[in-house]
């Protein structure tokens, strides 16, 4: 009898209705209890997985999905060959009351870090990260200079993340720069425990998701007339600390931690009834690292973007300040423009104030989830205490 390639609606439905977590278990993740009703995966990266809505969130990629896809990611079978495994027409398959699994979890082998090829110049992504991003040229000839950014041959803007001595990459995330199909990749074999990092001096270090957040929040500092160099940034490549963690091991000077996450006012699950949970995942991230943090004995504050992350800031605040604004946006549009990076003025201030969440713009999501992060939030020369 051939083998069956096709399914139906149904069966699609009863594939993906599967238990998302007694599937983790038996596919070999290790869980523990996370916030909200969700259970993380140790040592994956902020892989979540939510029984409410019986899907997984991986913080940082976005990666998401429920039954069918958690099995193609970790076992690398394809589509039919998951949701033959789910119904259990595989042999592979176990059934939640089974004693035994017949699926044994692979060791993973780790693959050696190899940078891409390198493009003859950088005049494509040097265009991107100024022209699009608007990123200082400074700082990004800083970076250039230190081998932590260049144009890969596939005209690719490259990051590049090192280890302690500075010498050895570890981390290489790749982002694309035709503003008209988005790309965004980590090179294989890139560790996310090994941050990417803007050197600077003090006891303070900034903390982003993306190196492209780190320059532009870097950027928004010197526009302002602050020392971009006068703090450390790095990003995480995700919402995992990992990175931050050996980075704070390599750097005891360290006292102060800002957490600069982005602002996922979309951010949502559904949930098995039907009904729609709202999550803004970078600023829960924040509010469990701040608490963390403190408990470490680190001075901590949160700073969260006016828009989805700081390059939206950068862009939106460059935007505003063009001379000539494009003749077809709205007058509307443009008051908008204009509360936004107003906002976003008031905490870059020329006087130096920078507040680390105002939740009295309307731009930011509800805070009934951050109201014991209050405490956590230090008055200092540029950072004052929130308000909520």
């Amino acid at each position: 009898m051939a083998e069956r390639k096709h399914f139906t609606d149904e069966e699609i439905a009863k594939a993906d209705s599967v238990d998302i977590i007694d599937l983790a278990k038996r596919l070999g993740y290790d869980l523990k209890k996370g916030d909200s009703g969700s259970m993380k995966a140790n040592g994956e990266g902020g892989l979540y997985f939510y029984p409410d809505g019986n899907r997984y969130w991986r913080f940082g990629s976005g990666e998401k999905g429920g039954a069918i896809s958690l099995v193609e990611m970790r076992t690398g079978r394809s589509f039919p060959e998951a949701v033959k495994y789910l119904l259990g027409d595989s042999e592979a398959y176990v059934t939640p009351s089974s004693s035994q699994s017949s699926y044994h979890k692979e060791p993973k082998v780790k693959a050696d870090l190899v940078l891409p090829d390198k493009a003859p110049n950088i005049k494509r992504a040097y265009w991107y990260l100024l022209g699009h991003r608007k990123l200082d040229s400074k700082i990004v000839s800083d970076l250039i200079q230190e081998k932590k950014i260049f144009q890969d041959a596939r005209g690719n803007a490259v990051f590049v993340g090192y280890d302690k001595d500075g010498t050895t990459p570890k981390y290489c995330n790749k982002r694309g720069t035709y503003v008209e199909n988005p790309y965004k990749k980590d090179q294989l074999g890139s560790d996310k425990s090994y941050p990417f990092h803007i050197a600077g001096t003090g006891d303070k270090v900034v903390v982003c998701e993306s190196p492209i957040d780190a320059i532009a929040h870097a950027t928004l500092y010197k526009r302002f007339g602050l020392e971009p160099y006068a703090q450390h940034h790095i990003s995480l490549g995700c919402l995992s600390d990992k990175a931050l963690e050996k980075f704070l091991s390599w750097h005891p000077e360290i006292q102060r931690i800002v957490f600069a996450y982005d602002n996922d006012v979309n951010g949502q699950i559904t949930k098995k009834d039907g009904s729609i949970e709202k999550h803004n995942w970078g600023q829960e991230a924040a509010v469990a690292a701040a608490k963390k943090y403190k408990e470490l004995g680190y001075k901590v504050s949160i700073k969260t973007p006016a828009m989805k992350d700081f390059s939206e800031d950068l862009i939106m605040y460059t935007k505003q300040s063009e001379p000539h604004p494009r003749e077809s946006e709205t007058e509307a549009q443009l008051t908008g423009l204009n509360d936004k990076t107003n906002f976003i003025r008031d905490r870059y201030g020329s006087d130096g104030v920078i507040d680390p969440i105002d939740g009295t713009a309307t731009n930011l999501p509800s805070r009934e989830a951050t109201d014991d992060i209050r405490e956590l939030v230090y008055e200092e020369e540029y950072e004052l205490e929130m308000e909520i």
